[in-house]
């Protein structure tokens, strides 16, 4: 990492420090949302100097978990970036027409899926959507604000484990009807 950034100032060195040691969490974020580490070292460099900058103006209390922060944000800002803006009016009828319907699948497909949730991880789901933090979240449900976090993540990764073994119960049929 370059001790200083294109206006020529100075990374703080505890931000560097706390940068190294988010960097595998960072990595498997940006992995998990877009499949492409190689912007990862340029995002966090970003990052780094985004912070050094802000220590000059306002006390951050907790480090780590505000530069694992910004990084998502900055991951969020290039991802939006990269997607090219399209104009409605500039499409054909035909294929914006497509895209409506498929944008309407997924949104039911979503809906779909949050019915089979039972209602605590429904209301979690709809919170923190909203913007709510675990620990907010947590507090409304009377849970610890990890416990509400990993109750979520069990129970919908449990649900998305029971709807692929539907699926492949299904292609399994299909494949034996059509040999037959």
């Amino acid at each position: 990492m370059p001790e200083n950034d294109s206006q020529g100032r100075t990374a703080n060195q505890e931000v560097v420090e706390e940068a190294h040691a988010v960097w595998r969490r960072a990595l498997a974020h940006i992995d998990r949302h877009c499949h492409d580490t190689s912007e990862a070292a340029a995002i966090m460099e970003a990052t780094v100097f985004t912070i050094s900058r802000l220590m000059e103006r306002k006390v951050i209390r907790n480090l780590r978990s505000f530069t694992y922060l910004v990084f998502r944000r900055k991951v969020l800002r290039h991802l939006q970036k990269e997607s090219r803006y399209v104009p409605l009016d500039s499409l054909p009828e035909d294929q914006f027409m497509v895209d409506c319907v498929s944008a309407y699948e997924n949104e039911l497909e979503v809906k779909l899926f949050l019915r089979r949730l039972d209602r605590k991880i429904q209301t979690m789901f709809s919170m923190r959507s909203a913007g709510y933090s675990w620990k907010e979240i947590g507090e409304a449900l009377g849970l610890p604000p990890h416990n509400a976090e990993s109750q979520f993540g069990y129970r919908v990764q449990k649900q998305i484990e029971k709807l692929n073994a539907a699926d492949d119960k299904k292609a399994a049929s299909r494949r034996n009807d059509e040999q037959n």
